[in-house]
């Protein structure tokens, strides 16, 4: 099970937010100003120590924290391997799978084409059409605006300054 902890500096004022299991709270870190430790939720999943450390970094603001990022890590990083990926989702545990899971979502949002690929693939066939339409639709109305190098808005501009 883990926990999720802040530090808090002698004015009791939070300067990291963090997820641990044992003493990880507790270890030694190099402030330079004293500081205690505040768990804050105990006896949780990874995840949902993750998640509880992510709201608090954004509540607290990560510019007020030592915290280089707004959001922690898992204990072991996992990364989709999408040459092999029904494999790598047969070894998984559930809980893994669900990371796994949102790794991939992850990567198709910050536009990893395997990842996008993978998502568009899983999702039910209508879902795949409606897809397709919305593509066909703005890429044609893509073409149409620039068409000859003038877009449908530099057009639109032109005549209106006309009358």
């Amino acid at each position: 099970m883990f926990y999720t902890y802040i530090h808090l500096n002698k004015d009791n004022k939070p300067i990291y937010v963090g997820k641990g299991t044992g003493k990880r709270a507790y270890s030694k870190r190099d402030y330079k100003e004293q500081y205690t430790v505040k768990i804050v939720e105990d006896n949780v999943t990874e995840e949902q120590a993750l998640d509880l450390e992510e709201l608090l970094i954004a509540q607290i603001g990560i510019d007020n924290l030592y915290n280089k990022r707004p959001k922690g890590g898992f204990s072991k990083a996992l990364k989709a391997d999408y040459t092999n990926l029904k494999k790598q989702v047969a070894s998984l545990s559930v809980v893994n799978k669900k990371r796994l899971a949102k790794v991939v979502i992850d990567d198709a949002i910050n536009g990893n084409v395997d990842a996008i690929r993978e998502v568009f693939n899983r999702l039910g066939k209508s879902w795949q059409r409606r897809i397709n339409n919305l593509l066909e639709l703005n890429t044609q109305e893509l073409n149409v605006m620039t068409h000859n190098g003038v877009t449908k808005w530099q057009k639109e501009q032109k005549h209106k300054k006309k009358y």
